[in-house]
């Protein structure tokens, strides 16, 4: 097993609180979904249930070879992006109030991050999983994200920025990575 992906929801409750990778010496890489995180809509806090499965699982995790975290953002992550099937205009206008949400989301999601590099060092990767269209703007996002917590200093605790990493997501109906239409 080189992967562990985290995939819970929200309002899961604890059951991993005995979930230990002690064992697994060639883990490489722990996935978790952003929403998992950090409740998206209502208000802005971390979810209990992951803290405490986060912090069992990064207290447990001795193989060498594990380097990094990967945060995975779907379409649904992003202020403004349309819902699928997706209308010619893929984005939605946001408000001033909208994009201020979202960038206190990604504020409290950077607080979790530190919060994780301190039980453990890895490699922060943000990865936009999301389809092909939105890969641009997803990726944009992102970067906004890291600048300002860089710009307020927020990222010294990280050896390097966070990598960020756009994945295309196949479309549902296909099955395949979605392609604009040019």
């Amino acid at each position: 097993m080189h992967n562990v992906q985290a995939m819970i929801s929200a309002t899961a409750k604890p059951p991993f609180l005995d979930f230990d990778l002690s064992r697994n010496k060639s883990l490489r890489t722990l996935k978790i979904r952003s929403r998992s995180i950090v409740f998206r809509h209502g208000p802005r806090a971390p979810n209990p249930a992951i803290l405490s499965f986060l912090r069992t699982v990064l207290s447990t995790i001795t193989s060498l070879e594990f380097s990094e975290v990967i945060i995975t953002y779907r379409d649904t992550d992003f202020c403004g992006v349309a819902q699928y099937p997706c209308p010619p205009n893929i984005y939605t206008d946001t408000t001033p109030d909208q994009r201020a949400k979202e960038a206190s989301w990604h504020r409290e999601l950077f607080k979790v991050f530190r919060w994780m590099y301190r039980l453990r060092d890895f490699q922060l990767v943000l990865c936009a999983e999301v389809w092909d269209r939105f890969g641009e703007y997803a990726m944009g996002v992102l970067k906004q994200a890291v600048a300002a917590e860089n710009a307020g200093g927020r990222l010294d605790y990280l050896p390097s920025e966070p990598l960020l990493v756009y994945s295309p997501r196949a479309s549902p109906e296909t099955g395949r990575v979605m392609r604009p239409r040019i």
